[in-house]
């Protein structure tokens, strides 16, 4: 290949990188404006960041090689130094700075390649993250290297341009090597991502058509590539004497490679302008034809909620939604007390002054706090174990051990706390030190009986004895003792003692300890089992697991027996427990339906929600939030309040929870269902999406509320088992003042519920008369319903759409009972409400009729 003639490749150059630059600069703009399509405002992301800065560093290589060709940048550098050698100097100095702008121009683009496979696969990969920017961050590392070496590989540095310069330069291999190694590390790079891409793009959730569209895009990197190994092959062409002639090749396999990489990160992306294209180009030939497109009939409404492609035609969907998780299990260890300190006073002239042990610090305790910035509870199902902190051990000098960093949980608004084991080591060492007594009293009586004996013997061998005989009583009495000092060294207790080191084996063996103290012993933990329902943001954190009490330091144990007593007590063991999390949300409506019935379609079309939209079963998994804004203040408020109080504000939003489609016996775990029906509980209404094409609506209607009803009769015998346990019979020790030397130590001291009116709002208070609660059966049948039969645009749905509202009215009029046959349910006004979702038509009557239920 001759690359534009054997005298000047220059204008060959030019043309070819300015038609690559405007190919790359074309699919930019088009992502930016599919952006503008998708978000009609916020700030630039990290990856349109990225991707504008490489396109400007393209760009900027592309003026610059223009100047370079005007100075004579692709001719022979012999007749150029014959005409000027002052612009020769010029033009080689010009393209040591192109040489080291270019490595930039195929390193850049490869970071918006990896952050579009991290939004695409980030979600299903764990890791991918990490791997895919410590990949790009190793090759720019090389790149900045060798822009490096590119200056000061000759010293001075004009001796890079000018060989005439009296210097010395490093041996031309190391660059040409550091150049291999690039060009290598680059390929390899190019190769992984396309081939990665192309097999792990087919087992996406999506469209055929998406997936052949990012298989093709990302593929671009297989010829970025070979274009790569192109460049390696001309490497050496850097260090040829006609330096102005033969690096023109690799400039223009390096416009390739960017150009291709530019193209590559952006075509994914460009969907929404596409598909905007393709719908103009419709139209207009429709008009050409004669025939208007049936999507055109498309009008503002009235409402103020903007009827523009509300399915989000020109959307993207969001692929790169965070994962979502609406259950936890966690296990709680609040931290343990710090030990005591043994320690006695130093000072001169008072080499033996009293003990000045410091206190143990208190374990960490553990709260958890609702709070609104929190939507998942994702983070915490990873998490799984959560620890705090113990309590640091006392000094000398009396200083006290610092406390232990308590944590907090911060969990939705709207989730349930649930204890579901608890160990309070506390308790344990009750359970031992009962069994110690009991077995200490059992030797007792046996020595007791033993004696008994003895001395029914010793009467018996009286008369038989001679009068100047006796028995050997001291050596009973020795054997009494080493059994008594045996069953001491049992004892429990011992184990909470913390020795002096400079004590020997024997004497630590050996040790007197006095009566433990007694000690107020975390009054504020919560009694079992904890049951809290967070409904509403937490005004500040409420405990779940109390830190450890901290040891004593000697000081407390000096007596007349012990003057410097040499020895301290250590930090109690905390409480540990495990709890279930379940996180309901929180939404105004909720949304109720059949697999692919068109839920989120009707979501994306009512809110600028950007939910997946598929035309297969189960498209949704996971529970998705929309906002209905009402009032965007331009103006007087679109709905005034019902409320006669002049001070009540309008409505200015709603919200919509949308969750994964029912199937026939959802409620016993089959499909999706009972995973995310606990959501329909805190709806304020319910929206049942049925859909007119497939099949008759009522029976479709009937199954959604038989399901329903059935998953709220289930949890109502679920609350009803749970609080029918006695948990008053399980061990409750130790939220009293405690001494376990004390012989009645079986009788606690219950402390109260904690008194804080925030907490009390949140425990839940078994007290109350169970005949005045609301069960979940009654509570979600009570609430306001309607249908939202969609599709209703397609032909032969009329019929079907009649029998539903006839159903509909009977139900109001009480000729037919509810469909979830439960007494005392909602019948007030049923409607349904014909839409076309997928053409934002009848939607704003949704929003009016949904206003008017949430007023009432």
């Amino acid at each position: 290949m001759s690359y534009g003639g054997d005298v000047n490749r220059g204008p060959f150059l030019d043309v070819i990188n300015w038609v690559f630059c405007a190919i790359a600069l074309a699919f930019v703009a088009l992502r930016l404006i599919s952006r503008n399509l998708r978000e009609e405002q916020g700030r630039w992301g990290f990856d349109e960041t990225c991707l504008i800065f490489a396109m400007a560093v393209i760009l900027a290589r592309s003026i610059y090689i223009t100047y370079c060709i005007h100075l004579g940048f692709g001719r022979h550098l012999h007749p150029l130094l014959e005409a000027d050698v002052v612009e020769t100097v010029r033009l080689t100095r010009h393209l040591v700075i192109l040489e080291a702008l270019s490595l930039w121009t195929w390193a850049l683009p490869k970071l918006p390649v990896a952050i579009l496979l991290y939004r695409i696969f980030g979600k299903f990969k764990r890791g991918l993250g990490i791997t895919l920017y410590s990949l790009v961050a190793f090759l720019i590392a090389i790149v900045v290297v060798q822009t490096v070496v590119t200056f000061v590989k000759c010293q001075p540095i004009s001796k890079n341009w000018n060989p005439t310069v009296p210097g010395r330069c490093w041996n031309p291999d190391i660059y040409t090597d550091i150049g291999y190694f690039a060009g290598a590390y680059s390929a390899a790079l190019d190769f992984g991502f396309a081939l990665f891409a192309s097999t792990q793009v087919f087992g996406l959730q999506m469209e055929r058509s998406r997936k052949m569209l990012i298989a093709a895009s990302l593929s671009l990197g297989i010829p970025a590539g070979v274009t790569t190994c192109i460049k390696l092959a001309m490497i050496a062409s850097l260090n040829t004497s006609d330096i102005t002639y033969s690096t023109v090749p690799l400039e223009v396999w390096n416009s390739v490679e960017g150009c291709a990489l530019m193209v590559a990160a952006c075509v994914p992306a460009t969907r929404p302008v596409m598909r905007l294209l393709g719908k103009r180009l419709g139209e207009w030939r429709s008009l050409i034809s004669g025939r208007k497109s049936h999507s055109s009939a498309k009008t503002e409404s009235s409402s103020g909620v903007s009827s523009k492609d509300r399915v989000g035609e020109l959307e993207m969907d969001d692929y790169a939604a965070p994962a979502f998780a609406d259950s936890a299990r966690l296990i709680l260890s609040a931290g343990r007390g710090g030990h005591g300190c043994i320690s006695f006073l130093r000072e001169a002239y008072h080499p033996d002054g009293p003990p000045n042990g410091g206190d143990g610090g208190q374990g960490g305790s553990i709260y958890i706090q609702a709070a609104h910035g929190e939507t998942s509870l994702l983070k915490l199902s990873r998490q799984r174990h959560i620890r705090a902190s113990r309590g640091k051990n006392g000094q000398g000098a009396s200083k006290t051990g610092n406390r232990g960093e308590d944590v907090v949980i911060t969990v939705p608004v709207g989730t349930l706390v649930r204890e579901i084991d608890r160990r309070d080591p506390i308790a344990d060492d009750l359970d031992r030190f009962r069994a110690f007594r009991a077995l200490k009293k059992q030797k007792a009586r046996e020595r007791r009986e033993a004696l008994e004996r003895k001395q029914a013997e010793d009467e018996e061998a009286e008369k038989s004895q001679s009068p100047f005989s006796y028995p050997d009583e001291n050596e009973e009495m020795e054997e009494e003792e080493g059994e008594e000092e045996d069953i001491e060294l049992q004892n429990p207790n011992r184990e909470k003692w913390l020795l002096y080191p400079g004590m020997s084996k024997s004497d630590a063996q050996n040790a007197v300890f006095p009566p433990l103290p007694r000690r107020l012993r975390r009054i504020q933990q919560p009694e079992a089992a904890i049951s809290l329902d967070l409904s509403r943001p937490s005004t500040k954190p409420i405990l779940l697991a109390a830190g450890g009490i901290g040891g004593l330091g000697n000081p407390h144990f000096t007596s007349l027996d012990h003057p410097r007593p040499l020895f301290a007590t250590k930090g109690e063991d905390a409480v540990s427990m495990t709890i279930e999390l379940e996180l309901k949300l929180l939404a105004d409506v909720g949304l109720v339906g059949l697999p692919n019935a068109g839920k989120s379609t009707l979501l994306r079309a009512m809110t600028n929600s950007r939910t997946r939209v598929g035309h297969w079963a189960f498209t949704t998994l996971q529970p998705n939030i929309g906002t209905v804004i009402l009032d965007r203040y331009a103006g007087r408020p679109i709905f005034q309040p019902r409320s006669d109080d002049p001070d009540a504000e309008a409505r200015t939003r709603f919200s919509i929870a949308d969750i994964p489609g029912l199937i026939e016996g959802a409620h016993l775990d089959r499909g999706l269902g009972i995973a995310f029906l606990r959501h329909v509980e805190r709806a304020g209404l319910l929206a049942f999406v049925v859909d007119l094409s497939a099949g008759n609506a009522v029976r479709a209607l009937d199954a959604l509320w038989r399901e329903v009803a059935l998953y709220a009769q289930m949890r109502d015998e679920e609350d009803r088992r749970r609080e029918a346990i006695d948990w008053s019979l399980a061990p409750d020790p130790l939220t009293s003042t405690v001494n376990l030397m004390d012989v009645a130590e079986d009788q606690q001291l219950l402390l109260p519920a904690p008194s804080s009116e925030d907490d009390n709002d949140n425990y839940n208070d078994d007290d109350d008369d169970s005949d005045t609660k609301t069960t979940p059966a009654l509570n979600i049948a009570g609430k306001p319903w309607f249908v939202v039969a969609t599709k209703a645009d397609l032909p032969d749905t009329q019929a079907n759409f009649a029998e539903l509202k006839a159903y509909l009215d009977d139900i109001t009029a009480a000729k037919v009972p509810h469909p979830s046959r439960l007494d005392g349910a909602w019948t007030g006004q049923c409607a349904a409400i014909p839409v076309s979702a997928i053409h934002g038509q009848g939607v704003d009557r949704i929003v009016h009729w949904i206003v008017s239920l949430l007023e009432a």
